[in-house]
């Protein structure tokens, strides 16, 4: 996702919630002026090579809320690489997402839990989207409980 405001016109609450990320170099780059009121939530950061989150906005520096978030790199110890200011920066996980990862990749099961124990299942924070269980999944589907 690349937000860029270069204009200066007002962005105010942007939501970035429930996606997959797979396989980018950065994923969130946030840039410009008169940016305000980000909020990342319940996103999988799948082998992502680069920032999770670049931010570089400025005028006022935006207010970025990273929450409940999920990150894992395949062969390699993942860790969040973040730059800039991010505001709020909790209950982030790193953990294989345990994904069925069978059939077609933007199919209904790729990206579904492949069971209970998934660092994805119930590890989220309610957005407002419903939801099965004790809290929301992390990622795209709450599928395999429905």
């Amino acid at each position: 996702i690349y937000i860029d405001n270069s204009k200066g016109v007002n962005y105010t609450g942007i939501k970035i919630y429930n996606n997959i990320f797979e396989k980018y170099k950065n994923a969130i780059v946030i840039k410009g002026k008169k940016i305000v009121d980000v909020e990342i939530k319940n996103n999988v950061f799948l082998n992502v090579s680069g920032f999770d989150i670049s931010n570089t906005a400025t005028s006022p520096v935006p207010t970025i809320s990273f929450q409940n978030n999920l990150k894992y790199t395949s062969g390699q110890t993942a860790i969040w690489s973040t730059s800039g200011t991010i505001t709020t920066n909790t209950d982030n996980i790193i953990g294989d997402p345990e994904f069925q990862n069978t059939g077609d990749r933007w199919g209904s099961t790729y990206y579904a839990p492949a069971s209970g124990s998934s660092f994805a299942v119930d590890k989220g924070i309610n957005v407002g989207l419903p939801f099965n269980g004790s809290a929301p999944d992390i990622g795209r589907f709450e599928f395999w409980k429905i």
